[in-house]
């Protein structure tokens, strides 16, 4: 064998060897504990979850009363009902726990708390995945899985989608904070449409902060120089996008206190604060300090 040969056959192996080593090295995916969604009174046979419409009832053995193993992310329920369609929008956070009602009558869905023997199954469940999930659960990946087999459509780029909603929270805060770049209610519109490529999207908490990210510091920013008002339109053209998210919530109700919206203020830090352990510990205590504020302001018992 010549020594050119040899040559070749040493540059392989080490290329082969070095290669194997990295791929050892290369750090294993992120895990993301799923969530779990109830959804009480839903009109199941009537009902779309992130797009796609099943026969949910099909996937359970008990009588269906949500899904299990929901990845974080923004998701959007759609149920048909006499008044007309309901929509749910909400951001979901890795391994928390939503529950809301469907109310026919109005075309709407509202916020629950969890009854204990849900709760306690759902415990038991080891966070409603796995064999154990309770049998009134449908398991979100699995049967989106299958709907997106036979649809035969192709997942969206996570990394891209998510740069691209970013950018665009970035330019529509931009022009929320200057106030005379068109009609807030035309600022909102873009933001809902810029949200709307998130809906079903796998997402981990650093995610979600990062697309809120040019919304929140912008609206934390005004609020710092006490324009609130222009806070408030920065924080509303971020919840368009991601509806319910705890930080941009909190910074609204802030901003909503600064400008005499007593109530609506302390129904936005409820809703932040119902959701604390994603907010950040500044955030946090400034907004449960308001609350405590507006709750005395407005002759409400003031707990702690």
């Amino acid at each position: 064998m010549t020594l050119a040969v040899l040559g070749v056959v040493a540059l392989a192996t080490l290329w082969f060897v070095t290669s194997r080593v990295r791929r050892r090295r290369a750090p294993a995916p992120k895990k993301v504990r799923p969530g779990t969604l109830l959804l009480e009174a839903n009109a199941w046979e009537r009902c779309s979850v992130d797009g796609v419409r099943e026969p949910w009832a099909r996937y359970t053995t008990e009588p269906v009363r949500g899904f299990g193993g929901v990845p974080a992310g923004r998701h959007r329920v759609v149920a048909d009902t006499p008044a007309g369609e309901a929509t749910l929008d909400f951001v979901l956070f890795p391994g928390e726990l939503l529950a809301f009602r469907l109310d026919s009558d109005h075309g709407r869905f509202e916020p629950i708390d969890v009854d204990e023997a849900a709760r306690s199954a759902l415990l038991d469940g080891a966070g409603a995945t796995g064999p154990s999930m309770p049998a009134w659960l449908v398991h979100y990946r699995a049967t989106m899985g299958l709907a997106s087999s036979r649809s035969g459509a192709l997942p969206p780029d996570a990394e891209e989608t998510l740069a691209r909603v970013r950018a665009r929270v970035a330019r529509l805060a931009s022009r929320a904070e200057d106030g005379s770049m068109g009609a807030q209610s035309d600022l909102i519109a873009d933001a809902r449409a810029a949200g709307e490529a998130l809906v079903g999207i796998a997402l981990s908490d650093e995610d979600l902060r990062h697309v809120a990210a040019p919304a929140r510091e912008t609206a934390a920013r005004q609020l710092e120089r006490g324009d609130a008002p222009a806070a408030l339109r920065v924080a509303m053209v971020g919840l368009a996008v991601l509806p319910g998210m705890p930080q941009l919530a909190a910074l609204a109700g802030c901003a909503l206190a600064e400008t005499g919206q007593a109530e609506d203020a302390l129904a936005a830090l409820d809703a932040a604060l119902a959701r604390d352990p994603w907010l950040d510990a500044d955030l946090l205590a400034r907004a449960m300090r308001l609350r405590g504020e507006l709750r005395a302001r407005l002759g409400l018992s003031v707990t702690i």
